[in-house]
């Protein structure tokens, strides 16, 4: 499916003729109030529910096809950050494992904790539970060291056997 279709295919009310104009030109402005105010919706859950889902299904496939789109609306500061944490959630579940290491440096140079929690859960949406041991465990806020050490435990044992591993070193 073409980025263009999406307006047809979701049945999606949006300004058409602005999206097809911004897709040509550099300036994806237009794109990137869409994202945000979606995901807000997603967010805030003023939207039923499928359209929630057909809004993450796009959000998702623009992840894929369009990632410095999604990383500038991450490192917006002026963007709400649960808007910016999700987009980065979305992000990482969207990206090749190759791609990775250098999307989560760019976004983990932001210090807003939401934004680091929407990497984190990202991490456990494609059970890269590694990187969540390697990023998180000694992260310097409380809370997304919790976490991390809550999702490493509830991951089939993985991280009693790091654990075991240390133990026994």
């Amino acid at each position: 499916m073409a980025l263009t279709d999406i307006p047809y295919y979701y049945k999606i009310e949006f300004p058409i003729q602005s999206i097809y104009s911004e897709i040509q030109s550099p300036n994806l402005s237009v794109l990137h109030d869409y994202i945000c105010s979606s995901i807000l919706n997603i967010l805030t859950e003023s939207i039923p529910e499928q359209d929630a889902i057909r809004l993450e299904n796009i959000i998702n496939h623009l992840a894929k096809t369009k990632k410095d789109l999604l990383l500038s609306i991450v490192n917006t500061k002026t963007e709400r950050s649960d808007v910016r944490g999700f987009a980065a959630k979305l992000l990482i579940k969207n990206s090749y494992s190759s791609d990775l290491d250098e999307i989560i440096t760019r976004i983990l140079e932001d210090t807003d904790s939401l934004v680091r929690f929407g990497v984190l859960y990202g991490l456990e949406e494609i059970q890269d539970f590694d990187r969540i041991r390697k990023l998180f465990i000694t992260d310097s806020n409380i809370r997304i060291q919790e976490t991390a050490l809550e999702i490493l435990e509830n991951s089939n044992g993985i991280y009693t056997v790091f654990q075991q591993i240390a133990q026994s070193v």
